[in-house]
């Protein structure tokens, strides 16, 4: 639960949850960097980060996420 300021095209989140939300996003052929309890995401194209937004909608919920971090992800977009 952490997503850290950024003034770069990618952003750090800290997550429990770090390993399990990579290998869904591979599964769905969506690349990010796992750097243990991190994640590097980095920004694309309009339509990749609108692929990636949806795909987390999908995988979070899979996880157990409290319905608080579900809304964190829905204000971003």
């Amino acid at each position: 639960e952490k997503v850290y300021d950024s003034v770069t095209n990618f952003v750090f989140v800290k997550t429990s949850k770090a390993k399990e939300i990579y290998d869904k996003l591979l599964e769905r052929s969506i690349a990010v960097r796992y750097m243990g309890s991190y994640l590097r995401i980095t920004a694309g194209t309009e339509s990749e980060n609108k692929l990636f937004l949806a795909a987390l909608r999908e995988i979070l919920p899979q996880l157990s996420y409290e319905r608080k971090n579900h809304m964190r992800i829905a204000e971003i977009t």
